[in-house]
């Protein structure tokens, strides 16, 4: 008798080990596809990328101080007789991006602009990291043959040279905005997927 209450009391000692609870099921069919969206779900959808699509069409605006600044150049290289091109090819990401950048200057200087009875003094800078070339125009006198530098020049001389002329300059940049303007320059950003053939400037009608 004593010896079964001793195994007893063992027994009752040793907690019995608990099942897992038979996981819960449901007598719907599972479905072989997500759920769609309901007409809630879309209408917020499409509200939301109607907003986004304001918001960013309101940033690629030009401001009105943009507007102003491209209003002010245009007049400023109309009415100024001594233009200049500067053609910013330091820090080119790429070999495409320079000659790019290159031949965005060479459209710029071959424009309607220039070249349809002209008289405007047109003074061109070609810099690279090794320095810069310059190229002298005289539109509208016969005859006249642009005068070539072959001494290189740093470019700190070469945007001095610019200081009393309306003028464009074509640099590399990141994607984004094509054209900046200022009051008596205009920048032209070059990436690597841009195309130079933008590069260029109307005849202006009599």
């Amino acid at each position: 008798m004593a010896k079964d209450e001793k195994k007893a009391d063992k027994a009752k000692a040793v907690p019995a080990a608990s099942k897992p609870a038979a996981p819960a099921h449901s007598n719907a069919a599972p479905s072989s596809k997500p759920a769609g969206l309901t007409l809630q779900q879309k209408a917020a959808l499409i509200g939301g990328a109607i907003i986004l699509a304001i918001v960013l069409g309101v940033l690629l605006l030009p401001t009105p101080a943009e507007s102003a600044n491209e209003g002010a150049f245009s007049n400023y290289l109309y009415n100024n007789s001594k233009n200049g091109i500067l053609v910013d090819a330091r820090g080119a990401s790429s070999a495409d991006v320079r000659q790019q950048i290159m031949q965005c200057g060479v459209n710029y200087i071959s424009s309607p602009f220039y070249t349809n009875g002209s008289s405007k003094e047109l003074l061109a800078y070609f810099c690279d990291d090794s320095g810069c070339l310059s190229s002298d125009y005289r539109f509208g006198v016969s005859n006249s043959t642009p005068v070539i530098s072959n001494t290189s020049v740093p470019f700190s001389q070469a945007l001095y040279a610019m200081k009393d002329r309306a003028y464009i300059h074509v640099h590399a940049g990141p994607e984004g905005k094509d054209f900046i303007y200022h009051p008596t320059y205009m920048e032209v950003i070059i990436g690597p997927k841009s195309n130079s053939d933008y590069c260029r400037l109307r005849a202006v009608s009599g």
